[in-house]
């Protein structure tokens, strides 16, 4: 058990902020979580996708459940590789997932109805003031509190107030490039489970999965100049929005209007795209959509997340464990840990955030190379699982796990993992049917079709020890026609 007395203060209680619950809990390390809602369980955002790594960490969490609404050869490919399916979830059953598995005791620390008004840090301890008038103390504070993180607007204050000169991260750090409309609609006739479809081109694109019982569909679009302004939405502008592209076919049976029409909820939002400078400050850190926001064509933010968290907590873990009772933890300690969790992690979230952006813009032909790749070459030359291994092997064999707890059911693919829990062998690399040579050689020819020069392309196309990391090449599996369905 970590020392009596540190306790960790969690703010926002989404999925991000409920798998940190599950964490510290399984690390024995005290928590508490503030949402600023009056539940955690609100009917908000639609769905997400739990990738390879994240089940592993679900694993040894012992949070098992939900159920699969799409499959195609796209998650097959994966699980061949990396063991796990990917688990396309409605957010709001994630979020009674992550909630319901919590033991009864560690419910009791989820407080509902706790905006952050302040924080206040001192030498031993942080202070958080909630608009409900109350307060709570702990050791340090993670910020799980999404794109709008009053945690990150605080640590951004208290740097500026201590120095004016100290190092802090834009006040407004994100920028908006494309906006989404969101929706969830019942199965209305020409929809049918398991299909997934996206449509791709004009500057906008579309995705869409459908489940047992109801859809999710996006509909993205540029803006005509991005910003770092705050937009929010109303329900009149979200119209607006689906009558301007009513007609566009979202299915080869469906249209925007017919989708929108049926809904039962519809959003319309800004995707905001950044990684900030600074992660921590004194006894605040940051993790999630606070740290790093992804566009979600390619599903990479609540992933991302749980990985800042796994190397987090289990800095904490190693800090605090073996400690004698009564330890009170000084801040250069704790300062030690967050360095290493923004050494650990800067590089990868830099990678992961350019993939989902490059990803955005393929699907919306943003560009000329973006249509030449996206709608012809990457098709014309069946590449399609070529790039889903590559990126792949890029994007999930580093997954970290938690290295004190063991997973209950470790399952492999021909990709070998790089990281497991104590005591547990590193399983050597297996044979696998990737074709570098041929991979390298269509990539030349594009690189040529592109115009592109030897320094250019080594500039797009980084080699590493296993393989070849395409984040600039990313794509889904088609453009307008329906995804292959296993």
């Amino acid at each position: 058990m970590a020392p009596s007395g540190f306790r960790v203060i969690v703010v926002g209680g989404g999925p991000t902020g409920l798998t940190a619950a599950h964490m510290l809990s399984k690390a024995g390390i005290d928590f508490v979580l503030l949402e600023k809602r009056d539940t955690c369980m609100a009917e908000i955002g639609a769905a997400l996708v739990v990738g390879p790594g994240t089940a592993r960490v679900y694993d040894q969490l012992v949070t098992h459940g939900g159920r699969y609404y799409n499959t195609h050869h796209l998650f097959r490919w994966i699980a061949e590789n990396h063991g796990h399916r990917p688990l396309a979830m409605n957010r709001p059953e994630l979020v009674k997932l992550l909630y319901d598995s919590l033991s009864e005791n560690d419910k009791a620390r989820i407080l509902t109805g706790k905006g952050v008004f302040s924080v206040e840090t001192h030498k031993d301890k942080v202070v958080v003031k909630c608009t409900d008038g109350t307060a709570e103390e702990g050791s340090i504070v993670i910020g799980a509190d999404g794109v709008h993180s009053e945690v990150r607007s605080a640590m951004r204050r208290l740097a500026l107030k201590q120095s004016p000169t100290a190092k802090v991260n834009e006040e407004k750090p994100f920028l908006t490039t494309y906006r989404c409309l969101f929706g969830t609609t019942p199965l209305i006739p020409g929809l049918y489970p398991g299909e997934t479809w996206g449509g791709h081109g004009g500057k906008a694109s579309t995705q869409t999965f459908v489940g047992r019982d109801r859809a999710w569909f996006f509909l993205y679009e540029e803006l005509e100049r991005p910003t770092r302004e705050r937009n929010q939405y109303s329900k009149e502008d979200a119209a607006r929005y689906a009558e301007r592209w009513a007609n566009l076919a979202i299915t080869d049976r469906l249209k925007v209007k017919d989708l929108y029409h049926a809904a039962l909820k519809c959003t319309l939002v800004d995707l905001q795209e950044g990684l900030l400078d600074v992660f921590s400050w004194d006894r605040l850190v940051l993790v999630g959509d606070a740290l790093c926001k992804h566009t979600p064509n390619a599903g990479n933010g609540y992933n991302s997340g749980v990985q800042d968290l796994v190397v987090l907590v289990t800095g904490l873990y190693r800090l605090l464990h073996g400690l004698p009772k009564g330890h009170v933890v000084d801040s250069d300690a704790i300062k030690a840990v967050f360095e290493e969790f923004q050494r650990v992690r800067e590089k990868e979230l830099h990678e992961l955030q350019q993939r989902s952006a490059a990803m955005t813009r393929l699907q919306a032909w943003a560009t000329w190379k973006d249509w030449l790749i996206e709608r012809w070459i990457v098709p014309s030359l069946c590449l399609d699982k070529a790039l889903i291994q590559a990126l792949g092997a890029a994007a999930n064999k580093n997954i970290q796990v938690l290295p004190f707890l063991e997973e209950q059911d470790l399952l492999h693919g021909k990709i070998p993992w790089e990281n497991y829990p104590e005591g547990i062998e590193k399983r050597p690399a297996k044979h696998n049917d990737l074709n570098w040579g041929r991979l390298l050689v269509v990539i030349l020819v594009v690189a040529v079709a592109l115009g592109l020069t030897r320094s250019a392309l080594l500039s797009r196309i980084g080699i590493s020890s296993y393989g070849i990391h395409l984040s600039q090449f990313a794509r889904t599996l088609d453009y307008i026609v329906k995804h292959k369905i296993e």
